[in-house]
């Protein structure tokens, strides 16, 4: 069971506090061209048919989710990744 804590929307968290995870896929892009390795921009979490996305992001400044390196957010069931999202293209 994957088990954590919502603020923003309570409700729509509680529906997500005990779903069995059913998949987990880390999305690798390699690193640069000087160093070996790659780096994970995106972990989706598969609930049966429910989605849950981290991505390396967080508030920007304009109050919309932006690229962070420091910081997790959490999308469930997103419409759509964020452009910036390198992996989603």
């Amino acid at each position: 069971m994957l088990r954590f804590g919502m603020s923003a929307n309570a409700a729509h968290g509680a529906a997500w506090s005990e779903k069995k995870v059913t998949d987990v896929q880390l999305h690798y892009l390699p690193w640069d061209d000087y160093i070996r390795g790659s780096w994970c921009t995106r972990i989706t979490v598969r609930f049966g048919a429910a989605v849950a996305e981290l991505l390396l992001g967080g508030d920007g400044r304009d109050g919309r989710l932006s690229p962070a390196a420091d910081n997790v957010a959490v999308l469930l069931d997103p419409p759509q990744l964020p452009e910036w999202e390198p992996t989603a293209h």
